[in-house]
């Protein structure tokens, strides 16, 4: 389906592809992909209306899902990227 996989971090970046809604999932929501399927039947848009077919979903721990052409994959940070704490910061006089 896509590098998409079930413990990633996933974020809502865009729209249905028919009408760039987003009445249920705000853009920016973020969450943990759960489960990944391929819808079995057609589906109709939440904000149009218009038939939707075979588009993969990603779920939540919540149950709630997001289509695959909706999210994005936000990466960890790389080991050794992180800011300086406190404790590194200070100079001992």
């Amino acid at each position: 389906m896509s590098d998409i996989k079930v413990g990633d971090l996933v974020m809502i970046v865009r729209g249905m592809p028919c009408c760039g809604g987003t009445k249920n999932i705000p853009l920016g929501f973020a969450f943990t992909a759960y489960a990944l399927s391929k819808m079995t039947a057609p589906e109709s848009c939440d904000s149009c209306g218009a038939i939707v077919d075979g588009l993969a979903v990603v779920y939540a721990d919540s149950g709630m899902g997001a289509y695959l052409h909706c999210l994005k994959k936000i990466d960890p940070p790389a080991e050794g990227d992180s800011l300086p704490t406190r404790a590194d910061l200070e100079v001992t006089a």
